[in-house]
């Protein structure tokens, strides 16, 4: 392959165990095609390109040179719209909250954190009945610790699992208390292979942390008034929402007033969780989690701009959030006593809600239900 690195070189063991010599592997990849013993030869593979490099793919999962093949029971049926969210208890939410930090990292106390972290726990234990559970300012080694631990815990019982990280960041790492980290090293501990209850369940994280040192300055608009099978195998990645409080490469904001002589400053929190938290509190029975991030998105634009009047260059600054989601199904916190509603009934072919006509006959009497027990309470005091 001319102009491109080959992992496997002459005599490789690896080119040895394909029975090819050097001319005819490179051939193979170049054609895009490697023919495997495990599987049926008369099938081209696909080929990972790993940075531009045609790098062999490791055995597929399942496979007789791989792990074992092991069947995971699917938590939402495949053909269902909406993840399966009946669950009592949804899951745990667990909330790391980094305010202070070790003095080598000459980090700025996070002064509004705190706030974040109260009103997070409320809504999510009092409104959405997650069991939730605080970390503030983890060192590194015990951030991974508990990372550890709860993704060997078994949440078969459970719809979901949610993660919130409020910290300091930069574009690729986030800070424990006392050192830096990659950010796959916060998402990775959850995926379908180390966390196998959590497979084909939605795994949900909120990060408020900067992603850089660039500010958005805005812009000025003006408005115009002109079926798979009853087996199926799912990647690893799948089913991950993450909400970013800011874009890559961009800061991320936090209100404070000016702090009074012997007294920490009068905080409000960040601009990013304050607005997911009043956006849930109205909506998030209503929409599905991509919509309400634009109802996100709409209330913090719409209401916060940075006043630093002292400091122009960070003065009238604005934040926008950002959403990526590996999801195989929609995601709606219904309320418990509804969920049967929505989640037992798959789309009718060529429409994006559960069954409509089911769902309406079940609105309809239970509106009746309630116009008949008025009437009732009319005719005895009449």
């Amino acid at each position: 392959m001319e102009g491109e690195n080959v992992r496997a070189e002459k005599n490789d063991p690896m080119i040895e165990n394909l029975g090819l010599n050097e001319k005819e592997f490179k051939e193979t990849l170049s054609n895009g095609q490697l023919k495997c013993e495990d599987d049926d030869n008369s099938k081209p593979h696909d080929l990972a390109d790993a940075r531009g490099q045609g790098f062999l793919p490791l055995p597929a999962y399942g496979s007789s040179t791989g792990q074992s093949r092991r069947v995971i029971p699917a938590h939402t049926p495949w053909k269902n719209l909406y993840y399966k969210m009946d669950s009592q208890k949804r899951g745990y939410c667990l909330v790391f909250n980094h305010k202070n930090f070790h003095p080598n990292l000459d980090m700025e106390t996070r002064f509004g954190t705190d706030k974040d972290r109260d009103d997070i726990v409320n809504f999510f234990t009092t409104e959405l009945n997650f069991t939730v559970q605080v970390f503030n300012d983890l060192t590194l080694d015990s951030l991974k610790k508990q990372l550890d631990y709860y993704a060997l815990k078994d949440h078969s019982a459970y719809d979901c699992l949610v993660v919130f990280f409020l910290s300091h960041g930069e574009d690729g790492v986030f800070y424990a208390q006392d050192a830096a980290f990659r950010h796959d090293e916060l998402f990775d501990v959850f995926d379908g292979t180390n966390c196998p209850t959590l497979a084909g369940k939605p795994k949900i994280f909120f990060i408020q942390a900067c992603r850089g040192g660039q500010m958005d300055r805005g812009v000025l608009m003006v408005e115009q008034t002109d079926s798979p099978g009853s087996e199926y195998k799912l990647p690893v990645t799948a089913d991950y929402f993450t909400m970013w409080s800011t874009v890559p490469g961009y800061y991320s904001w936090r209100r404070i007033r000016v702090p009074t002589p012997n007294l920490d400053p009068i905080t409000k929190g960040s601009w990013f969780i304050q607005s997911l938290l009043k956006v849930l509190r109205s909506h998030v029975t209503q929409y599905d989690l991509g919509s309400l991030h634009v109802l996100v998105n709409q209330h913090m634009i719409a209401e916060y701009e940075s006043k630093t009047p002292s400091k122009p260059a960070t003065d009238k600054m604005k934040q926008v959030s950002s959403f990526v989601s590996t999801g195989t199904h929609l995601l709606h916190f219904f309320p418990i006593s509804e969920v049967s509603l929505h989640n037992n009934e798959p789309a009718k072919p060529g429409t994006t809600e559960p069954n409509a006509e089911c769902h309406k006959k079940k609105r309809f009497g239970i509106v009746s239900d309630y116009f008949r027990a008025r009437w009732r309470r009319l005719k005895k005091f009449s």
